[in-house]
């Protein structure tokens, strides 16, 4: 298998063909961000508008009786909302991972896709896609949490140290306890990567074959099983390219932090007021933000495409009969 060919055919789809862009945004915005800020100061008259201290009188002015179906009503309000984020979230997120693995085998059997060509590809598959992720992350979780109290078990020894004032016992639990931990951190990762490199095929099976949830399941193992040397050289691969993105993207957030935080301290330091600084920081913050989605979207894209791009080589490979001796 050419690797070399397939990262550059998978960088040209993802970079030229723009309707994929759309898919790919959705499943960065969707990895989530958090930012916050602090600041205070003294001086003009524009500052002192903001400079407001509650005192005593505020305080006992305040009449707040609780009411339990208010409360009732607040935590249901928010527990829905909630509720329709996460199931909003799965609906977007697999339907936009059925359209990228759709409309990438499409620009390679047409040399051109669709949004809408995307959507259809997504609506139908992301019901079976997100079935096939329960079906293995359910069992994998229930394994982890075993394993994990397996491997936190001799913790127990503290306690009756602690009724024999031995000391030694306790280090000798907490010896075991972090050995063992160490062992099932590494058991976790190696299971996490067979996993993955797993739902890769069992995906594009669902998509691209369009199959069910536990046939896409079976023959995806059965393909993975059968070319193992080269799936697992590509998941290789990728896995070094991705620690090299990860690398990239923390030297781009030291950057993109000077990049919006020097206008805030200029800001700051001609208006002395924590909203000079926000209003002169925000505009190059946006930038900033869209610029890393931008950039986590061509990534996860790129990912989309170079998996599809191994699996329809491996699976004509496989449908082409032998040669007779």
């Amino acid at each position: 298998m050419d690797y070399t060919a397939i990262l550059k055919r998978a960088w040209h789809v993802t970079w030229h063909q723009r309707s994929l862009w759309f898919f790919g945004i959705l499943l960065a915005l969707f990895g989530g961000a958090r930012g916050g800020g602090g600041g205070g100061g003294n001086g003009g008259q524009a500052t002192q508008i903001f400079d407001y201290r509650l005192n005593g009188s505020d305080i006992s002015g305040l009449h707040f009786a609780p009411n339990a179906a208010l409360i009732l009503m607040i935590v249901g309000v928010a527990l829905l909302f909630i509720l329709v984020l996460v199931i909003v979230s799965i609906i977007v997120n697999y339907l936009s991972q059925g359209a990228l693995i759709g409309m990438v085998d499409e620009v390679e059997r047409t040399e051109r896709t669709t949004i809408s060509s995307g959507f259809r590809t997504g609506w139908e598959r992301f019901l079976r896609l997100f079935a096939i992720a329960l079906v293995i992350g359910i069992p994998t979780a229930v394994v982890a949490l075993i394993t994990l109290g397996l491997a936190i078990s001799p913790l127990i020894l503290i306690v009756p140290a602690i009724a024999m004032h031995s000391p030694i016992l306790a280090v000798i639990g907490v010896i075991m306890a972090i050995g063992l931990f160490l062992l099932w951190l590494l058991g976790i990762f190696v299971l996490s990567a067979v996993l993955s490199l797993l739902k890769e095929f069992m995906y594009r099976r669902c998509v691209l074959e369009r199959e069910g949830v536990f046939p896409s399941i079976g023959e995806g193992y059965r393909m993975v099983r059968r070319n193992l040397r080269d799936a697992g050289l590509a998941w290789l691969l990728l896995f070094g390219l991705g620690i090299a993105f990860g690398v990239v993207m923390i030297v781009v957030v030291l950057a993109g932090i000077a990049f919006f935080a020097a206008p805030g301290l200029l800001g700051w330091a001609l208006s002395r007021s924590l909203l000079g600084a926000l209003c002169a920081a925000s505009p190059f913050f946006l930038i900033f933000v869209g610029a890393m989605i931008f950039i986590q979207a061509l990534w996860l894209i790129f990912h989309s495409a170079f998996w599809t791009l191994v699996y329809r080589e491996i699976a004509a490979r496989e449908q082409t009969p032998a040669p007779v001796a």
